[in-house]
């Protein structure tokens, strides 16, 4: 039987001590999660290793899996990592331990987070609104979905919905063309720079090249989860902008992008902007959660006036750049994400936005 919120809280209730596997964005945020709507503290974040000096995690103490006890009866193991990790944590904690564990995949993760972030940060969630009427729906919807020559196959067979269209980013190099979908080298584009760019390539493509009246980007691995209902609901009420939920920071935004984006390239990204710009970033990113991945849906009008924004700023980037060889490390992408979330966060009282799940394939 597949676990529900209301079976979780009931478990946990049950358990003498919580732990949580996984000490990242995902951990602390179903921590925080866990202390806001339950007043439960966990006992100790589990990790596969540790790095090096690193004993404990947001004040809560670390333990490898070889540390766990054998013998927990009375304590639960949630596990909070991306999904991709999911088979062979559950794998090891069955030969580590007996005591009981609980995986928290993508729909969990959003029952919990979802009231974190709307009681927290004043999120508004897609299940807030009224219905819609799924007949006679007048607008067009176009998700872009970043696909690549070096994908992993997905262990599961995905349906991709029919509003859902696979772009080849970096089209122009590689030598092999994806049938079936389309290409970001055709029309106005800069795949040449997808490995620099990424993901923003296609986003780029899209923006020059494709007309609807909601225009989105999204991943071969990551995808906002939106039906059919989800859709009329979203054009009923009027809806600007719908976002997975924010990831709640371990110290603010700044902090986590840290963790993987150079000192040298933040920089960079400063040196570029106006002074009016610079006070605007970092307001931003002084705030405790962030939007991750490039993942978003909104209005032609809206998706248009985000890719000038975030363009510009990148192009600035690049000019400056120009001096030295092409990276290929996705340091554009990375720089995108933080300027994605910054236009969100900084637009959430005059845009109407809303939240959904956003789910990771594998």
């Amino acid at each position: 039987m597949k676990m529900d919120a209301w079976g979780l809280q009931k478990d946990i209730s049950r358990a003498g001590d919580i732990y949580l596997y996984g000490a990242g964005i995902i951990a602390y945020g179903i921590r925080m999660a866990l202390a806001k709507i339950l007043s439960v503290e966990i006992k100790a974040h589990i990790v596969t290793q540790l790095d090096a000096g690193m004993t404990s995690f947001q004040g809560k103490p670390l333990l490898t899996l070889s540390e766990v006890p054998a013998h927990m009866p009375h304590a639960l193991i949630l596990i909070a990592t991306p999904p991709e990790y999911h088979e062979a944590i559950t794998a090891a904690l069955k030969q580590q331990t007996d005591c009981p564990f609980i995986v928290l995949d993508d729909m969990l993760q959003y029952e919990w987070m979802s009231q974190y972030a709307a009681k927290v940060y004043g999120c508004r969630l897609l299940t807030q609104f009224g219905q819609g009427q799924s007949a006679g729906i007048d607008k067009s919807v176009e998700i872009y979905m970043a696909k690549s020559l070096r994908d992993k196959s997905l262990k599961h067979e995905v349906k991709i919905p029919s509003y859902v269209y696979p772009v080849q980013a970096g089209a122009l190099h590689g030598g092999v063309r994806l049938p079936s979908v389309w290409h970001d080298d055709e029309g106005d584009n800069i795949s040449p720079r997808n490995a620099d760019f990424s993901e923003m390539t296609v986003a780029y493509w899209a923006w020059k090249n494709r007309k609807a009246d909601y225009m989105g980007l999204c991943h071969y691995r990551r995808v906002l989860a939106l039906s059919d209902e989800d859709y009329a609901k979203i054009i009923a009420n009027d809806v600007d902008v719908v976002l997975g939920l924010p990831y709640v920071c371990a110290g603010d935004a700044s902090f986590q992008y840290s963790r993987y984006i150079a000192d040298e390239d933040m920089r960079l990204l400063y040196s570029v902007l106006t002074n009016e710009e610079e006070t605007w970033l970092r307001e931003e990113l002084s705030r405790p959660y962030l939007y991750n991945h490039n993942l978003f849906l909104a209005k032609c009008e809206i998706f248009a006036d985000y890719c000038e924004h975030i363009f510009s700023i990148l192009g600035r980037v690049e000019e400056k750049e120009s001096q030295r060889a092409w990276r290929n490390d996705r340091h554009m992408g990375y720089l995108a994400e933080i300027l994605t979330s910054a236009y969100f966060t900084s637009r959430a009282n005059e845009l109407n936005i809303v939240h959904v799940p956003d789910l990771w394939l594998v």
